[in-house]
């Protein structure tokens, strides 16, 4: 992820395959990746903002009635804009 990261962008991790990894914001990288090894505090979790720092800003849990709303509003709030996803 340091890689992602190192040029001073927002990522927006999908840690699933069916995400929409076509969302198009200004100062926003998104990535669709699996993980290495399995991991219990990320089983649940189906996308994650990560800031240029390498924090979390927040995380979508996979059980989420509509995942893309969530994440749409997320966004949103972050970057003040309207996003497609």
């Amino acid at each position: 992820l340091y890689s992602f990261l190192q040029n001073g962008t927002f990522v927006l991790l999908s840690l699933r395959q069916e995400a929409d990894d076509h969302i198009e914001v200004k100062g926003l990288r998104t990535v669709t990746a699996s993980l290495a090894e399995p991991n219990e505090k990320l089983r649940n979790v189906h996308t994650i903002l990560i800031r240029p720092d390498g924090h979390v800003a927040w995380a979508v849990d996979a059980s989420a009635p509509d995942c893309s709303e969530v994440i749409q509003k997320g966004i949103s709030r972050w970057f003040s804009v309207t996003s497609r996803v």
